[in-house]
């Protein structure tokens, strides 16, 4: 985890087997930059909502009191007193990207992003949603910038597109 949050990169693929605690670590790195960064907005992302509910948000509901923040379970938002937030969400499908392109990010993470949809013509909205980390917040630059993090293990169906962006 510490790799990971002391990453200069604005693009970061965190990938490996499952179980180390990859997706703890990116949601306490997120609450980091929230404490410490007034108004910060960061979107957390599941394959689904089912999955959604099942890792991250009943973690924030058992760890928000701890960190002074209020879960708004209905919105899907974490809001910290200082206005910085979290928008949990989902990629259901290839449609559920429209959710979100219309806001800019100071930070987007993917949660096992590899298994995100395609569209039929190959085309990869995950991708598409990376260019909405974007922040000119004085906070957010002194802190690295806006970042775009996909948490993954390996396979799935974006794994190729994964692979030529980040690694290719």
């Amino acid at each position: 985890q510490v790799v990971m949050w002391e990453c200069a990169a604005r693009n970061i693929l965190w990938g490996g087997a499952a179980g180390p605690g990859k997706s703890t670590g990116a949601r306490w790195w997120l609450y980091q930059r929230c404490l410490t960064i007034p108004g910060f907005e960061a979107l957390l992302l599941r394959e689904n909502y089912k999955q959604l509910l099942q890792t991250h948000i009943r973690r924030i509901e058992g760890e928000a009191p701890r960190l002074g923040a209020t879960l708004l379970r209905s919105d899907g938002v974490l809001k910290f007193p200082n206005g910085s937030l979290i928008q949990c969400g989902h990629m259901e499908d290839v449609d559920a990207v429209q959710n979100y392109l219309s806001t800019e990010y100071d930070a987007i993470v993917a949660d096992e992003g590899s298994q995100y949809p395609v569209t039929p013509e190959g085309d990869v909205p995950l991708l598409e949603l990376s260019t909405r980390a974007r922040s000119n917040k004085p906070g957010v630059r002194a802190a690295g910038g806006a970042k775009f993090v996909v948490v993954s293990n390996p396979g799935g169906p974006t794994s190729g597109a994964l692979l030529d962006v980040f690694i290719d």
